[in-house]
């Protein structure tokens, strides 16, 4: 049997009682990828980081993200009242929603991916992260 059989069948006291191992299970490892974030996130400001550098501290920063999204989710999907734990945990859901959909959002609706140059001969160029970071 499977465990989504399993949930779908079992009663809310089963589930709430899964759903508390699981959060005391996934407490410390969140929390330790939360801190991991940091340099991440703030490290290719303060650093002069080669490109390959650069991309692995985003390819890291996304895998976290996903962890967390996934986190959130397996959560949700055990909890017996689904809306009732997403509303008690809107923070997380709103920081995960903001951070997965913000830059598409941001990109689509300001600027449509794109920059526009003075010089109407030109094509425009691609707004890329590396072009938006802070110059030290």
């Amino acid at each position: 049997m499977s465990i989504v059989t399993r949930i779908g069948s079992s009663t809310a006291e089963d589930r709430d009682e899964l759903l508390l191992r699981i959060e005391r299970m996934t407490e410390l490892p969140l929390l330790l990828l939360a801190f991991l974030m940091i340099p991440l996130l703030v490290g290719p400001f303060l650093w002069n980081l080669s490109t390959s550098e650069t991309t692995t501290f985003a390819a890291l920063n996304i895998l976290i993200w996903v962890v967390f999204g996934a986190d959130l989710a397996v959560k949700a999907l055990v909890s017996p009242q689904r809306m009732k734990y997403l509303r008690a945990n809107w923070l997380t859901v709103q920081l995960w929603w903001c951070h997965s959909f913000g830059h598409y959002e941001f990109s689509r609706c300001c600027c449509s991916g794109q920059e526009h140059s003075g010089d109407q001969g030109e094509p425009p160029r691609r707004i890329s992260s590396a072009s938006m970071r802070l110059e030290a």
